[in-house]
């Protein structure tokens, strides 16, 4: 056999060899990578994902208090309708059932007794949502003329219409937006979505929040609250559904360094175990990527990753022994508050002490303050007594409410901020390495650091690496849905 009838052969056998994939990460974005890996390309891979941790999930997750002896959520996370790549991955791992659709939001406020607010879904989207803004008792009659006027302005905006590095709160001012306005209504929905107010947030992430949320479909707005632990849902149930589909799964493994040869990558771990890989898909956290990938010349820009401006989130759990109300969530407005949850699966007993017991007749709710970055001045207990004052102005039925316990959980670094300087240092999923790839809601999606980011950051990491094998992932995504009447009216 002459010199190019070896190379072809040689060249034969690497293109029918499956390609070893190391993902690196355990949390939603390279779960849903690996999802997406082995379902189109299952026969063409192998797929193991790495991490540190004795669990998966990442943010989305749970700890185990020992003073509780029970599992709790680091925050109680909801997705929408609009979020058509996250519910996609639910339906198509079995755990749609997981969790429970809310189709109408709940509003309080101090002055306003709390008021339930339906979509109507007779109508077309965007009509469906006028009760939405019409209904809501804290904002005045001219503010709410003042809104109608923005959200049309919103769905005929154009990319020529706006300049890069417009503020979202300096676009409603331009607009005619009141301060009242502002803060009675764009900043309840901002800062409960993209975890940050108006004036440091992006105009592009608050068009794209109410187009794709509360816009283009009458199912958009639709909250899926789940209705298990966190680390049940992604933890164990979808970890279950990946490996029966062929996805190892190696927890306990902290990567310490990232080796680059000539045929791919070697993974060298704390422990001292080595993995050899043809890609690796790094779906770990900004701050820690520079730190891994430091050694390799071509990466080193991902450093820079480190200094994405984040905002924190803080989730004070509560337990009461009597119901707050008849009610699954509560919006409030106007307070340090901003949710309050009554998550629909039971808590189990927990340990006994000599100050309490905690056990099944104790109502279990969470309080969610994104933004929380605002009251870091105050510590927990200060914080957690202004909370509990606004939650009894809120629902005077429940004065009377004895606190049993409590305990307040921070994440310093929840999410990414949607400001239009930040917007624009997130990395897309290739990188300069063409074997090298990047998921994690904190890169280029497209979408604000979400869940649905995560996911649609998986399956960018995905699409990146079928580009360097020559492969079809034309088909990867799901699209979300849009209505006939949105379509004509939404630029």
């Amino acid at each position: 056999m002459d010199a190019d009838g070896r190379d072809a052969m040689v060249r034969g056998q690497a293109a029918s060899r499956r390609r070893r994939v190391l993902v690196l990460g355990a949390g939603l974005a390279g779960l849903a990578a690996s999802e997406a890996l082995i379902r189109h390309f299952g026969s063409q891979v192998e797929v193991s994902v790495l991490e540190g941790r004795q669990c998966a999930g990442g943010r989305v997750g749970s700890f185990q208090d020992p003073k509780m002896n029970m599992t709790v959520d680091y925050c109680q996370h909801v997705a929408m309708g609009c979020c058509a790549n996250f519910l996609d991955l639910m339906r198509r791992c079995d755990l749609e059932a997981h969790w429970d659709v809310c189709s109408s939001l709940r509003f309080a406020s101090r002055d306003f007794s709390n008021r339930l607010v339906r979509t109507w879904k007779w109508l077309p989207a965007p009509l469906h949502q006028l009760p939405i803004l019409w209904r809501l008792p804290f904002v005045s009659i001219r503010n709410r003329f003042q809104i109608q006027i923005a959200l049309w302005k919103i769905m005929r905006w154009s990319g020529s219409d706006c300049s890069d590095g417009v503020t979202a709160q300096n676009w409603l001012l331009a607009q005619g937006q009141s301060r009242d306005s502002i803060e009675l209504f764009w900043d309840v929905f901002a800062c409960s979505a993209l975890g940050e107010t108006t004036d440091n947030i992006s105009f592009a992430s608050l068009r794209h929040l109410f187009v794709d949320g509360f816009v283009s479909h009458r199912d958009a707005s639709d909250l899926w609250i789940p209705r298990a632990p966190l680390s049940e849902i992604f933890g164990v149930e979808l970890v279950t559904h990946l490996r029966s589909l062929g996805v190892q799964m190696e927890f306990g493994s902290f990567v310490e360094r990232i080796d680059q040869h000539q045929a791919g990558f070697r993974i060298v771990t704390k422990s001292g175990d080595a993995y050899e890989a043809d890609h690796v898909i790094s779906a770990v956290p900004w701050h820690q990527v520079g730190k891994l990938t430091e050694t390799i010349t071509d990466l080193r820009g991902l450093k820079a990753a480190a200094d994405l401006q984040t905002s924190s989130i803080t989730g004070i759990h509560l337990w009461f022994d009597r119901p707050l109300g008849d009610w699954s969530h509560l919006i409030s407005v106007g307070t340090a508050t901003q949710w309050i949850f009554r998550p629909v699966w039971r808590s189990r007993p927990m340990v006994e002490s000599a100050s309490h017991q905690l056990d099944a007749s104790h109502y279990y709710y969470q309080v969610v303050i994104s933004g929380s970055q605002h009251w870091k001045h105050l510590s927990n207990d200060e914080l957690q007594k202004i909370v509990l004052e606004e939650i009894r102005e809120l629902s005077p039925s429940c004065r009377d409410a004895r606190l049993v316990c409590s305990r307040v959980v921070t994440d310093p670094r929840a999410v990414i901020v949607c400001h239009p300087d930040v917007d624009k240092s997130r990395p897309p999923a290739r990188t300069a390495l063409p074997r090298f790839h990047l998921a994690g809601d904190w890169t280029a999606t497209g979408w604000p650091s979400t869940m649905e980011g995560a996911v649609i950051s998986g399956r960018n990491a995905v699409a990146s690496l079928a580009r360097q094998e020559g492969w079809d992932f034309s088909n990867g995504y799901a699209q979300p849905k849009q209505g006939w009447v949105a379509k004509m009216l939404v630029r």
